[in-house]
């Protein structure tokens, strides 16, 4: 089995997300990072066309994590940074609040809320 090259900080940021809005009533976004090699980062999927003002699968190529302040960003094929996602307090990404529209990051759960990967005992 080959090893993953993405450093161990970042494995929890492997798998599935969505891309959200503050309005939570507006779609959100499915999206994939992989732990393939990419130009600038680790490939990333977006399994679905989007609505705009998602970007779309053609804009985003790779994710990677700046080492600078700890962000998350997602980069198009000419390693452009296409959005840039801040961890806030409640350990959450999120893009710049000043900066409309905002987007999030989220880890997919239930519809009704009850998460997904939760440790049983």
């Amino acid at each position: 089995e080959e090893q993953s090259s993405v450093p161990e900080e970042l494995q929890t940021m492997v798998g599935d997300f969505v891309l959200a809005q503050e309005d939570d009533s507006l779609p959100t976004c499915p999206i994939r990072f992989t732990d393939r090699d990419a130009a600038g980062g680790w490939a990333v999927e977006m399994p679905e066309t989007c609505p705009a003002p998602y970007p779309t699968a053609v804009q985003i190529a790779a994710g990677n994590v700046d080492d600078a302040d700890g962000s998350v960003v997602l980069l198009d094929a000419d390693r452009k940074v296409v959005m840039r996602l801040f961890e806030d307090e409640d350990g959450l990404f999120d893009t710049d609040p000043n900066v409309e529209p905002r987007f999030y990051l989220l880890a997919p759960y239930d519809e009704d809320g009850s998460g997904g990967e939760a440790d049983s005992d």
